[in-house]
């Protein structure tokens, strides 16, 4: 799950035993540690602590956690407190194949395969890439070969 205000970021991972987040300042990247994090779906609200060897947030309310995993999507609010700032970002997750996304935003390809869209984006840049150059290059090597048999 990704989410973002004016003031925060958050990508967030649902597993079989937790739901983890990374927060992050959103105009500098910089990690936010060591805040307090309440995470809240439907009637179900859980605090998030703090793993400072990992600098992510976790929930593993056993309850909080069954809710997020059950079939179809859920509406996700997490209230972020870090030092004088606080905000609230909201998101939407799917318990059937845990992917998660918000708005615009989405990590999983939407086919439930898991891969990254960043990374069908590279593939699909790479591939484009490769191509633009083959084109280019054939005129070159046409153009050689016909002008290498006149001579």
């Amino acid at each position: 799950m990704e989410a973002k205000s004016e003031t925060f970021e958050l990508v967030g991972r649902l597993s079989d035993d937790e739901f983890s987040m990374l927060v992050n300042r959103f105009e500098t990247n910089e990690p936010v540690l060591d805040a307090k994090v309440e995470v809240e779906t439907g009637a179900l609200k859980a605090p998030a602590k703090f793993h400072s060897d990992l600098g992510d947030y976790a929930v593993d309310d056993a309850a909080f956690l069954k809710a997020l995993k059950a079939p179809g999507t859920h509406a996700v609010v997490i209230t972020i407190v870090a030092d004088n700032e606080s905000d609230l970002l909201d998101g939407t997750l799917s318990g059937e194949d845990g992917a998660a996304s918000s708005g615009a935003h989405s990590h999983e390809d939407g086919h439930g395969h898991g891969i990254p869209l960043t990374a069908w984006l590279a593939i699909a840049l790479a591939v484009i890439g490769g191509l633009i150059y083959a084109l280019s290059r054939w005129p070159a090597r046409k153009v050689a070969a016909q002008g290498g048999g006149a001579q």
